[in-house]
């Protein structure tokens, strides 16, 4: 394929921005990508999670934010986020997890509120 091809192609998009950041994405990743990663991109259903993290960090580097986002948006649940539900239900409690729970964890989380002065911390203000 030729420059000018490419160009026709790019220009057959119009005004779609967004189409014609992709396109140039796609052609980023064909031209640059390494090609044991380029075929594990045919095959991401079934590469491990170390060559996906490679895909995307290879995405990120070439500054392909969309198909980045396509593949994070798209595999978060699969490759990404692991439940931890089942982890808890295998948990042995502890007889007195609640109690330490309240002595390590404030009941009621900080607020992002100014930091208290002087005079809050226990200091006596100055008479004039």
């Amino acid at each position: 394929m030729t420059h000018e091809e490419l160009i026709k192609r790019y220009n057959s998009y119009g005004m779609e921005e967004r189409d014609k950041q992709l396109f140039i994405e796609y052609l980023t990743v064909l031209n640059y990508m390494p090609d044991e990663d380029f075929s594990n991109v045919l095959n991401i259903e079934n590469i491990s999670d170390a060559e996906f993290l490679s895909i995307l960090d290879f995405y990120y580097q070439q500054d392909c934010y969309l198909m980045l986002f396509k593949l994070l948006r798209d595999y978060k649940e699969k490759r990404l986020v692991r439940p931890d539900v089942e982890e808890i239900k295998c948990m042995e409690l502890r007889k007195d997890l609640e109690e330490r729970m309240l002595t390590y964890a404030p009941p009621n989380p900080p607020s992002c509120s100014k930091a208290p002065g002087p005079a809050a911390a226990g200091s006596v203000p100055a008479s004039g």
